[in-house]
């Protein structure tokens, strides 16, 4: 059965490897608007009382992990779903540094992890450091950035701003805690027209 779409906030954070541009989108609970700033739900509290900015750090700092150290992240931007559109409510430069020593052009990488109500909910990352074709069952043990990358998401790894804390699915679900199901890498067959690969 698939996952009812739920939710209306959202970060998308835009990665540069040159010449393409690829987005990573991360679904928010309860946007809300306190005073000037905008905040967001994490899963330990009961009120929206996190800086989405704070969120949007902690999803670069994920996603660097496993990007080219020549890549480049673009404006974060703070969505709100609002007659079906999504706007653009703020913006913010983000603090993550990319930091991998190789990329697999034309790589795609999904991180699949359950929900608390044991939905499945994926993570897609682009020509990044993940090896293709590979697939793990379990969760990576080396190399490091690899092991921190999957942690970010799924608990074992990272600080408050670690998307695992903050992200939701469109069902406006948490991740579960250890709710590894795999990681897997492949050819994206788009970015490899794209690339001429």
């Amino acid at each position: 059965m698939p996952t009812p779409f739920l939710v209306t906030g959202r970060i998308v954070l835009p990665y540069f490897h040159t010449p393409l541009t690829h987005v990573a989108h991360a679904y928010v609970k309860d946007l809300t608007l306190v005073g000037s700033d905008w905040k967001i739900r994490p899963r330990t509290s009961g009120s929206s009382d996190m800086l989405w900015t704070d969120a949007a750090d902690g999803l670069s700092i994920a996603y660097a992990k496993q990007l080219l150290n020549t890549d480049t992240f673009g404006q974060a931007l703070l969505q709100q779903l609002i007659s079906n559109v999504w706007v653009t409510m703020d913006t913010h430069t983000v603090t993550g540094t990319p930091s991998a020593g190789a990329a697999e052009p034309a790589g795609q990488a999904t991180l699949t992890i359950k929900d608390t109500v044991m939905r499945n909910f994926k993570v897609v990352i682009m020509e990044s450091g993940i090896p293709t074709p590979a697939i793990w069952k379990t969760p990576p043990s080396t190399p490091t950035g690899l092991q921190q990358f999957v942690g970010y998401f799924i608990g074992t790894y990272g600080d408050e701003k670690a998307p695992y804390n903050w992200q939701v699915n469109q069902g406006d679900c948490y991740a579960r805690a250890g709710g590894f199901v795999s990681l897997s890498g492949f050819l994206n067959r788009k970015v490899a027209r794209a690339r001429g690969v």
